[in-house]
């Protein structure tokens, strides 16, 4: 053996030290172990916040898209948007008009007649490293109440017109009738001259006059519905 020839206390103490040595080590080996461990726990935990950031960072950002009401009178749609996007107008699913966006971020659709109460609408916006954004829109119906309200004043007071002219030649035909007679000498004719003042021509005159008159107010009111209807119309579009 290697020890042979080495004196007693010389091998107890070289026994010893290596034998402390031996323990040394083994604590050494533990906490070496127990570092690495500790740091290999530690690496996914200190890596896994650059990746999550990261991750929030790479999200798109949200548009903003404001429409002010619309109704069927309008020949236009208006609104605010984020800087620098593109909105688009769809009617019913299909595409109709691009918007202009100005700098601030207002926006303008011109069109070139109103929209329908009765339809689909929708405003897309789009911008580089946003997430686009659709938003749908309803066409009130404009009431044309101060429209309609002045003409059906002036349709009254045609009709008072007109009602006072109807009642005149209601009296006055059996008279005017009288005076179409060929027979002078009838007692239906002596009696519409009777009433017509001996003057035949100026009474039928008056009587034709009244008619016209009737017939210019008729037109004129029908004038007026046809424009009231109109209204009417664009109310229910």
């Amino acid at each position: 053996m290697a020890y042979n020839n080495v004196p007693w206390e010389r091998l107890c103490f070289s026994g010893s030290s290596h034998l402390s040595d031996h323990i040394e080590g083994k604590k050494l080996n533990m906490k070496s172990a127990t570092l690495l461990l500790g740091l290999g726990l530690a690496l996914p935990l200190f890596y896994s916040a650059p990746v999550s950031a990261s991750y929030v960072n790479s999200a798109p950002a949200a548009l903003k898209l404001k429409i002010r009401p619309v109704n069927n009178s309008q020949t236009k749609i208006t609104g605010s948007v984020t800087k620098g996007s593109l909105v688009k107008l769809y009617q019913d699913g299909a595409y109709a008009k691009k918007a202009v966006v100005q700098s601030n971020g207002r926006f303008v659709i011109n069109l070139k007649s109103p929209l329908s109460h009765i339809g689909s609408y929708q405003l897309t916006a789009t911008k580089v490293n946003f997430k686009p954004l659709t938003e749908s829109f309803k066409v009130t119906s404009y009431p044309y109440t101060n429209q309609i309200k002045p003409l059906q004043t002036q349709v009254t007071a045609l009709q008072k017109q007109l009602t006072s002219i109807q009642s005149q030649l209601s009296t006055m035909q059996s008279t005017a009738d009288g005076l179409t007679n060929q027979d002078t000498t009838s007692s239906d004719y002596q009696r519409a001259l009777t009433t017509a003042g001996n003057n035949p021509q100026a009474y039928q005159a008056t009587y034709l006059s009244l008619e016209q008159q009737a017939i210019d107010l008729q037109n004129q009111m029908n004038q007026i519905q046809t424009q009231i209807q109109h209204y009417q119309d664009l109310s229910n579009f």
